[in-house]
């Protein structure tokens, strides 16, 4: 098995993002799946300009993902414009809470789960940061995790932390 240590130094060190896309794009083409996922969980770390540990955050790094694998599948930029209007109308905090409320779980939930990313979730974002959310939201999140038989633990870091 080839050693990645360098290449995955670089990427823990960079905060270019067309470079992370780059080293991303060619791990992909050389089936490294380390290297690609390591290039992929830095680039969404980054591209937020918001406070690392924050909701808004973790809200946009989840967004990031999607728009970062659209963007591979599609060959093109392809923003979440549904996502992003609603934001636009009621806030992340709101958003959020909607996600984990309604009845069925949403498509990207399902998404990000088949893709290995459960900690990305808007219900794991809700447990994250449950003090600014009511009971009854944090509840509904982690029922829908559960559900999807999700280990709660592993996604629940300590308010502040990283």
């Amino acid at each position: 098995m080839p050693d990645h240590s360098k290449i995955l130094s670089a990427i823990a060190a960079t905060d270019d993002a067309d470079r992370l896309r780059q080293f991303r794009e060619n791990a992909q083409k050389n089936g490294v799946d380390e290297v690609a996922d390591a290039a992929f969980r830095r680039l969404i770390e980054i591209v937020p300009s918001e406070a690392p540990g924050t909701l808004e955050h973790d809200f946009w790094s989840m967004v990031t993902a999607f728009e970062e694998h659209r963007r591979l599948d599609r060959g093109k930029k392809s923003p979440m414009h549904r996502t992003r209007d609603k934001v636009a109308r009621v806030g992340i905090h709101q958003t959020l809470a909607d996600f984990a409320t309604d009845r069925k779980p949403t498509a990207g939930f399902e998404q990000l789960l088949e893709w290995g990313m459960p900690e990305l979730t808007g219900e794991a974002i809700v447990l994250r940061h449950q003090s600014e959310f009511e009971p009854e939201v944090t509840a509904a999140a982690r029922r829908r995790l559960e559900d999807a038989g999700i280990d709660i633990e592993t996604l629940v870091r300590p308010e502040g932390g990283r």
